[in-house]
């Protein structure tokens, strides 16, 4: 959502909270911000299925569900994450 306010020169909502940072800098081939808070991804039909990302780091894991379903990361997703 920064982004696409940025393209369009308005400010993003500030009724609630907004995740995440303007790529248009990054788009005009100009240095691009960098976010201080890890980004999280969770996908519930493919492999694999979390991903966490901070800085130049990044980790990758695989859930043992057998039936997809989507939610945020969750406690009991950690444990999978912490057996990589």
């Amino acid at each position: 959502m920064p982004t696409i306010c940025d393209l369009v020169g308005i400010k993003p909502p500030n009724d609630r909270p907004v995740d995440g940072v303007s790529l248009l800098p990054l788009l005009k081939d100009q240095k691009q911000i960098v976010r201080q808070q890890p980004m999280l991804w969770y996908f519930y039909r493919s492999s694999p299925e979390l991903a966490m990302r901070k800085g130049d780091h990044m980790l990758i894991a695989r859930t043992n569900d057998t039936i997809p379903r989507t939610h945020h990361i969750s406690n009991i997703d950690m444990s999978f994450i912490k057996d990589l």
